[in-house]
């Protein structure tokens, strides 16, 4: 009886994990290839890792770098067609080569993308592209290294989150796929309507570093914050979106934080509630499911990020919670939800209420007002002149404007105002040895046992103000310094790797006033 009961179990384990289909799809890496194509790059979107995938996919479509369907993009995305609007266009079209749009274009990103003519003409030049470039060649030749992408993806599905999702919402959706996207970063949560009002839930999963020269996608830990999160939005934007009117009345609470949202391209009020409401369900369900205090870290990140009213509408999901008989689904609650946004807007917030802590993690720092710390005490020279041109790059990149001081300027400077990004190593950056003592994850660095050179990510309180934070971004020789933004960071407190492998990630805890290793 027990052999069978076990048995059982296996069995319903792995149908639900089967809910969670995994592959690489044609349409999304058709996509891909034409965004690599176009020199997508400047959004920060294009995966960094050299890999000998990447490496095919330059050789392959060199040719075509010309072609029309690859300049038309180019001017798309220059015009605002970028981070999930092409991708949302992809799941609408059946296979490539032939493309043929399924759905109506205005469910497929033809306003994004210039309006229906703008779109279909897009189209036509992109089939034209699959069929000049034998694009289905050189995805079968791929087979193998997409099944190998798929494999080690799918086995960090450790549990049915879909379940999560079904329960706590109330309703069924018509399947899940999470699709790993090697040529690029960044996740996006798609869906495509059913006629019976259900949705095929796509998660398009961005490239998080490398192992033996081969894309990695996220851990255990990322990979259930996509399922919850960006198949979230699938159960979540329905209900927001009937509620648009509602909604609009409390747009007064975007002015506090519309500087941040703007900078991770929520431009509209009602997108950032729609964001707000999601990872308040999120923030639930890692109460719920994982614990007090995977609760209050999920909390504390989305606060970090500047969600500022997440922590209220988490407050008013208790009593969906607790009520299910009154509310069986998520819809019937939602109006009592969406009621948070109207009783903080009447409450004449301070500013102390907005105020963002350090949490240690990276991504906690990086929403700060930024300046940049580079060496001057190198011995390597060369690797130090171009630490400083690559500082200067990542600066242009992701916070224009901002100030790159070395690290002598650093050390007689009143830094408490900002978030610092520190680049050099440990001796070279003079600011960062200064500091040395105060980032927890150099013991986790001193313990790995590789001949390196070994580079690491790291928070750190920031020195003249606690509640500020800093990153290192460090490594055991010069040369691995530039370069190292390709190593993949940002939920936890710090990241050590091999070129843009990582080795090794964890958090921090507080100890006794202190920032330990967790």
């Amino acid at each position: 009886m027990k052999a069978c009961l076990a048995l059982f179990v296996l069995g319903a384990a792995a149908h639900s994990q089967q809910r969670l289909e995994v592959k690489i799809d044609p349409r999304i890496e058709l996509m891909a290839v034409t965004q690599v194509l176009a020199d997508y790059g400047w959004t920060g979107l294009l995966a960094r890792q050299d890999t000998p995938y990447r490496r095919e996919v330059d050789a392959w479509f060199a040719p075509f770098k010309q072609h029309a369907a690859v300049k038309r993009f180019a001017e798309l995305a220059r015009a605002g067609y970028t981070f999930d609007g092409p991708a949302g266009t992809m799941i609408c079209l059946s296979a490539p080569p032939e493309l043929k749009l399924e759905l109506h274009p205005e469910e497929c990103g033809a306003q994004r993308a210039g309006g229906e003519a703008s779109l279909e003409a897009w189209l036509e030049q992109l089939r034209d592209f699959a069929r000049a470039s034998d694009f289905g060649g050189f995805f079968r030749a791929h087979a193998g290294l997409y099944a190998l992408m798929e494999e080690a993806t799918r086995k960090k599905l450790v549990r049915d989150y879909a379940a999560d999702l079904e329960a706590y919402h109330g309703i069924r959706q018509a399947s899940y796929t999470i699709i790993p996207t090697p040529l690029l970063v960044g996740n996006y949560g798609l869906r495509r309507a059913r006629p019976d009002g259900r949705f095929d839930i796509f998660g398009i999963l961005g490239a998080s570093g490398t192992s033996d020269g081969v894309a990695q996608f996220g851990s255990v830990e990322t990979l259930r914050a996509l399922v919850w999160h960006e198949f979230g939005h699938s159960f979540v934007n329905p209900e927001v979106e009937r509620l648009s009117a509602m909604v609009e009345k409390s747009k007064k609470l975007m002015d506090p934080i519309a500087a941040k949202m703007r900078a991770s391209a929520y431009q509209q009020w009602r997108t950032v509630a729609i964001e707000h409401v999601d990872r308040a369900v999120a923030v639930r369900l890692a109460f719920r499911e994982l614990g007090e205090d995977a609760g209050e870290q999920a909390l504390a990140n989305e606060r970090a990020s500047s969600f500022a009213y997440v922590g209220a509408l988490a407050d008013r999901l208790k009593e969906y919670e607790q009520h299910r008989d009154r509310y069986p689904t998520f819809r019937d609650f939602a109006p009592r939800l969406i009621a948070v946004f109207d009783e903080l807007a009447a409450s004449n917030l301070p500013a102390a209420f907005y105020e963002i802590p350090f949490i240690a993690t990276i991504n906690s720092v990086l929403v700060g007002k930024m300046i940049y710390v580079v060496s001057s005490g190198e011995p390597d020279l060369a690797a130090q002149q171009k630490i400083a041109d690559y500082v200067k790059t990542i600066r242009d990149r992701f916070a224009k404007g901002a100030e790159i001081i070395t690290d002598e300027q650093a050390l007689a400077r009143d830094l408490s105002a900002y978030s610092v990004a520190a680049y050099g190593t440990l001796t070279g950056n003079k600011w960062l040895a200064k500091h040395r003592n105060s980032i927890p994850a150099v013991a986790a660095l001193e313990a790995v046992r590789d001949a390196g050179p070994l580079r690491l990510i790291a928070a750190l309180p920031n020195p003249q103000n606690p509640k500020l934070g800093a990153i290192a971004y460090t490594a055991t020789d010069a040369s691995a310094v530039a370069g190292i933004n390709s190593l993949f960071a940002g939920p936890t407190a710090y990241v050590i790797g091999k070129g843009t492998e990582v080795l090794k990630s964890g958090d921090y805890r507080r100890q006794d006033g202190v920032w330990v290793l967790k």
